[in-house]
């Protein structure tokens, strides 16, 4: 298993980790939704569907993107990318090496994906007590501003393995 994966995995692990263990501590109301300034715009009443929400969440897209992960080699055409018919043209054996980066990319998204629910969950969970916590919610705010480039750097990986791999063919590579 990839360091990314094993990752993506440790976040959603912490993250419904940190759910079970806060559930207690909470008060009877707990915040439902959080404006942009931090304050909590509304609330309900604590249960463990609403508290459990997000990790389900994040479990199910989780398992979603694990699974796609898994049939990229068998149904490549499941994948969008950029240069997919290009993608498409080449045999079998030279997709490998393209869908190794592609599930790079979705190892990377679960990692973005699942540490910024983690983040979230911690900021809803300090929020709850009576925190303000306004480093976490910057820290939500960052999270994507990082995440949308490593995506798309990686997706200029994926388009190189494809050039990579039809510059072999050509040169009569095996």
């Amino acid at each position: 298993m990839r360091i990314l994966r094993l990752l993506a995995w440790a976040a959603l692990l912490a993250l419904i980790g940190l759910a079970a263990a806060s559930y207690g501590q909470l008060p009877a109301e707990i915040p439902a939704h959080i404006g942009l300034g931090g304050e909590v715009t509304r609330t309900s009443p604590k249960s463990i569907h609403g508290w459990f929400a997000l990790p389900l969440i994040a479990l199910a897209v989780h398992l979603l993107i694990e699974g796609v992960g898994l049939m990229l080699p068998s149904r490549p055409h499941w994948f969008n990318f950029p240069e997919k018919a290009r993608f498409l043209a080449l045999p079998k054996a030279s997709q490998a090496p393209v869908i190794e980066e592609m599930r790079t990319l979705l190892d990377i998204t679960l990692l973005g994906t699942n540490g910024l629910m983690l983040v979230i969950q911690y900021h809803l969970w300090r929020i709850a007590l009576g925190d303000r916590s306004d480093g976490v919610l910057l820290a939500v705010a960052i999270v994507p501003v990082f995440l949308t480039p490593a995506i798309l750097f990686w997706l200029t990986r994926v388009t190189a393995a494809l050039e990579r791999e039809e510059a072999r063919l050509k040169s009569g590579g095996a």
